[in-house]
């Protein structure tokens, strides 16, 4: 096992020498009191209700909970997807919006398209944004090698199993070099296996390019292996019972999950979420 090393997020900017949101400077993403409610035939659903955390730069952050809580509409809300009814969402120094290149979203279908190669498909948003040819395909083809797909890079995507297909898509979204990265559930659609192995190359990805990211989740484990800090989430509506730091060593092994701090911590999010709120030892 590699020696463990804690490594804060603005280390990690300042490895990176981010522009107006480098190291220290301020959070990339900020939730402010947001809501959100639905209209359906059935009546008003209230999905969020007054939900607030932020994310610093270059760390990550996991949105946990039970389905209905709310953690991909705050997600979707972050990418400009769709609007709140109240509060504030800030990624990246500016409003939430649509369309930006600084900001790459992956949700849990890799939507890759059938008719292009898996180079190919990598390049779209290079294609997108107006990216050179020549950048663009040197950097598509690194980006292949670092996320176990160099000797694919031909094949189309029926070619591939389920998990090769995610990590062509994690490919295509890091591709145009974001600096914030929204992802919502990219890996539940996977056996525990590949699963554990993508969390393990997400993982290595994110503390060797410093990116900072907002992730969606509802296994506890995977968002206390990954996360810097984890942000809890109850549903009906969804809100926010509380924000716990993990505190676990970088870089990410596996062996950090049999650590009895990891274990503590899962097993104290599980309670929060059973119970509806923290364990009373927390609540003072």
């Amino acid at each position: 096992m590699a020696d463990a090393v804690t490594r804060t997020p603005s280390e990690v900017g300042a490895q990176r020498g981010l522009g107006a949101f480098a190291a220290g400077q301020g959070p990339s993403i900020v939730v402010e009191n947001v809501s959100k409610t639905y209209e359906t035939r059935g009546g008003s659903v209230e999905a969020v209700r007054e939900s607030s955390f932020d994310v610093k730069d270059g760390e990550f952050v996991a949105l946990v909970g039970p389905s209905g809580c709310g953690k991909s509409t705050i997600l979707q809300i972050c990418a400009g997807l769709i609007p709140s009814d109240g509060g504030s969402v800030v990624v990246g120094g500016v409003e939430a919006q649509p369309g930006r290149r600084e900001v790459g979203i992956m949700f849990q279908a890799p939507v890759l398209l059938p008719w292009r190669t898996v180079t190919e498909n990598v390049l779209l948003p290079t294609e997108v944004f107006g990216i050179g040819k020549k950048e663009a395909l040197k950097r598509a083809r690194e980006l292949l090698e670092l996320v176990g797909l160099q000797g694919f890079e031909d094949k189309y995507p029926w070619e591939l199993s389920g998990g090769m297909q995610q990590r062509a898509s994690l490919a295509r979204v890091l591709v145009y070099d974001p600096d914030i990265l929204l992802m919502d559930e990219p890996f539940a659609a996977l056996d525990e296996f590949t699963r554990e192995r993508l969390n393990l190359e997400l993982a290595r990805i994110h503390e060797s390019l410093g990116r900072t990211v907002l992730y969606v989740t509802h296994n506890i484990q995977e968002a206390v292996f990954l996360s810097d800090r984890v942000v809890v989430m109850k549903p009906h509506p969804g809100e926010v019972l509380d924000i716990i730091p993990t505190g676990l060593p970088r870089p990410r092994q596996f062996e950090v999950l049999e650590e009895q701090r990891t274990v503590d911590l899962v097993i104290k999010i599980r309670r929060m979420l059973f119970a509806d709120g923290p364990p009373e030892a927390d609540r003072e």
